[in-house]
């Protein structure tokens, strides 16, 4: 995992696209995520239904996943959700009535990355949310410290807003930068939202951009997507996939889409 190319961010992104959000859209909201930046931690907020039992087990898993087969994708070399460990010591997770972490330190044998220990906490999440805190590393010297945190200020930042065209389900990522250790009633210094409106094969892409003391800067882009599903493909090394999977082969096909900005 140490070794990987894998960039967490993208993986917990990933993991927000295969989500469930049939209550948000029944109380007439999109699918979205939010990433809040500290000094000391990260936490991810997504307005998808509750957590399940196969939800639980999966994550508890290595190259298992709750996703079906078709949609093929499970992250750098069977990591997925692990990759998180790359960047944090401790990640809590709260959804519904679930509220555990896992604990893994570089050098640790890794079963606490499976191994869920149950919370108690008085801080609600709400309906219609998931919330997973990130505890940043905090070994190393200050320059340590101070490289692994800007790396996620970069990851972050270089989200592009066309990223949302090849997302099935999410419509909004928002992404907020505080300079503060808890910044509960801290404003941020910066926030972009990245939001995408679909209509057929259309597309519209929207990044705003408010930094604090500012006045915020909104830029437009228009595309027009196309689909195709290619099929003969590979079985996923690593990947474990049930009976009905492998009998129907659906990890043989996959969607490709193509998007082509509109001047």
């Amino acid at each position: 995992m140490y070794t990987s190319h894998a960039r967490f961010i993208f993986e917990l992104l990933q993991n927000a696209v295969d989500n469930d959000y049939s209550e948000a859209i029944s109380h007439g909201e999109v699918p979205k995520v939010t990433f809040s930046v500290y000094r000391s931690h990260v936490v991810l907020e997504c307005n998808e239904d509750d957590f399940t039992e196969s939800n639980l087990r999966a994550i508890c898993n290595i190259g298992q996943s709750s996703k079906t087969a078709a949609q093929g994708y499970i992250g750098e070399k069977g990591i997925g959700f692990k990759s998180v460990f790359m960047s944090a010591d401790r990640v809590h997770v709260q959804s519904g009535h679930l509220c555990f972490q896992f604990t893994h330190r570089q050098g640790d044998s890794g079963m606490g990355m499976i191994t869920p220990i149950w919370e108690e906490t008085s801080q609600s999440v709400g309906d219609r949310c998931t919330r997973i805190t990130l505890d940043l590393q905090q070994a190393g010297t200050p320059d340590d410290r101070t490289r692994r945190h800007q790396a996620i200020h970069q990851q972050l930042g270089e989200i592009h807003d066309t990223i949302l065209l090849f997302m099935k389900k999410i419509r909004e990522i928002k992404i907020a930068f505080y300079d503060t250790e808890k910044g509960e009633a801290e404003e941020p210094v910066q926030v972009i939202t990245h939001s995408i409106e679909r209509a057929g094969e259309r597309a519209v892409c929207k990044k705003h951009t408010k930094t604090l003391g500012q006045q915020g800067e909104t830029c437009v882009r228009h595309y027009h997507t196309t689909k195709h599903v290619a099929t003969g493909l590979a079985r996923s090394q690593g990947r474990t996939y049930s009976e009905s999977a492998e009998a129907s082969m659906e990890y043989s096909r996959g969607e490709v889409v193509l998007a082509f900005p509109v001047t």
